[in-house]
C-alpha cells in the first residue's frame, strides 16, 4: 500500500539493464505490446539489500530531465512512490532511483558487484562470474581523471572525460588546490563557464584542469578572466592578446570548426573589426575557389600608369599627335582611389 504522507526508501544494486531502457517500442502487432514502452524508458533492474526482497525489481529514474542511467554493479538509493496509473482513490506503487552512489569516487564508473546477495552468502567471496560481469553490453571501463574543484564551483562531469564547469575566477592558491586553473582575474566572484571534451587523464584519479593545449575541444565563456593557456599563436598587433584581455570573451578550440546555417544567413557582426587569419589563405564562395583577389593599392597604381600613358597621347602613322580627352582622363584619375575600401583589407 502507498501512504500519502510517507515514502519507502532503500539501497539496491543494479543487476541488469532493463530490456526497455534504451529503446522505445511502439504498441502494435509486431511488438505484441498493448502499450508503448514510453513509461519504461531509462528503467533499470535492481536487487535490494534487504534479504527479504531478493528478487530483482524495476526502478525508474527519479528525474526525467537530468538522467544518469547506472551501470551493472553500481548502487543506487531507491524509493517507492506512486506511478502514472494512480488516482485520487487508488494509489499504485512504483520504485524510482537516484543517480549511482559514488562508492569508488570514480568518474567513469562506481561498480561494486555482488553486494546485494543473501546474508548467508556474505561470508563467502563474491563469485568470479559476478565480480567479472560486464558493466554493460557496450561499456568499456576507462581511467578518467576528475576535474579539480574550486570553492563554489558547480561541476558536471561525464563518464568519458567531458565536463561543464560553472565557476568563478577563484584563487590561484597552490597550497590549497592540487591544480590551479588556466584563467585568472582581479575579482574572485566574476563568473566563467567552460565546456570541455577529451581531457588528458592522469593515473590514480589525479585531478586535472581544463586546458586548451591538452583538451581535444573546448569552449570558454568568460566575464573578466584572462586565459593563459590558450594555445593561440597569433600576431595581436591590432588586438589585445587573449592572455591579456580582461573583459568577456567566447573562446573555442578544436582541430576543426564548422559553423553551418541550415535555412538562413551566417552573420558575423563586430563593433571593431573582424580578422580572418589562415596559413593557406582564405577561400570565399567555395572551398575550390581559384580566382585570385585583387589588391587595391596595386590595382590603383596600374590604372594610374595607364591613364598617364593615355594622357600623354600617341603618334599616328602620318606622324601626327593623336589628341586625348584630357577632361575625361582627369575625372577618371580623381575617382581611382574610390576603388579602395577604407575598412576592409587583404594581406599581400
Amino acid at each position: 500500500m502507498i501512504y500519502e504522507n510517507s515514502v519507502e526508501f532503500g539501497l539496491a544494486e543494479v543487476v541488469e539493464v532493463y530490456n526497455k531502457t534504451y529503446k522505445w517500442i511502439p504498441a502494435d502487432a509486431s511488438s505484441k505490446l498493448d502499450r508503448s514502452t514510453t513509461d519504461d524508458l531509462f528503467s533499470i533492474s535492481v536487487r535490494s539489500y534487504n534479504e527479504e526482497e531478493q528478487q530483482p525489481f524495476v526502478a525508474r529514474p527519479a528525474n526525467s530531465n537530468i538522467k544518469q542511467i547506472p551501470l551493472i554493479g553500481e548502487h543506487v538509493l531507491v524509493f517507492r512512490s506512486i506511478n502514472q496509473e494512480s488516482t485520487t482513490d487508488k494509489k499504485r506503487g512504483q520504485w524510482y532511483y537516484f543517480p549511482a552512489i559514488s562508492l569508488q569516487s570514480g568518474i567513469n564508473n562506481n561498480s561494486l558487484p555482488g553486494i546485494a546477495r543473501n546474508r548467508g552468502d556474505d561470508v563467502n567471496p563474491i563469485p568470479q562470474d559476478i565480480a567479472e560481469k560486464p558493466l554493460g553490453q557496450e561499456f568499456d571501463e576507462q581511467v578518467i581523471s576528475p576535474l579539480q574543484p574550486f570553492e563554489g564551483d558547480v561541476l558536471i562531469e561525464g563518464r568519458w572525460g567531458n565536463s561543464i564547469r560553472l565557476g568563478s575566477t577563484g584563487k590561484n592558491d597552490s597550497e590549497r588546490y592540487t591544480k590551479i586553473p588556466n584563467y585568472s582575474g582581479a575579482n574572485s566572484t566574476d563568473p566563467i563557464i567552460i565546456l570541455s571534451n577529451g581531457q588528458l587523464n592522469k593515473k590514480n584519479k589525479e585531478f586535472v584542469v581544463e586546458s586548451f593545449e591538452d583538451d581535444q575541444a573546448s569552449l570558454y565563456l568568460t566575464s573578466t578572466q584572462q586565459i593563459s593557456d590558450n594555445g593561440i599563436q597569433l600576431d595581436f598587433n591590432k588586438h589585445t592578446a587573449v592572455s591579456e584581455f580582461n573583459t568577456s570573451q567566447l573562446i573555442g578550440s578544436a582541430d576543426r570548426i564548422i559553423l553551418n546555417s541550415k535555412s538562413d544567413s551566417v552573420i558575423l557582426n563586430s563593433s571593431n573589426r573582424i580578422s580572418l587569419i589562415a596559413n593557406e589563405g582564405v577561400r570565399i564562395g567555395s572551398d575550390n575557389a581559384s580566382e585570385p583577389m585583387i589588391l587595391g593599392d596595386k590595382l590603383e597604381s596600374v590604372l594610374t600608369k595607364i591613364l598617364d600613358i593615355i594622357q600623354a597621347g600617341g603618334i599616328n602613322s602620318a606622324g601626327k599627335t593623336i589628341p586625348t580627352r584630357i577632361a575625361d582622363i582627369q575625372t577618371l584619375r580623381a575617382t581611382i582611389n574610390e576603388i579602395r575600401s577604407t575598412k576592409h583589407f587583404l594581406d599581400t
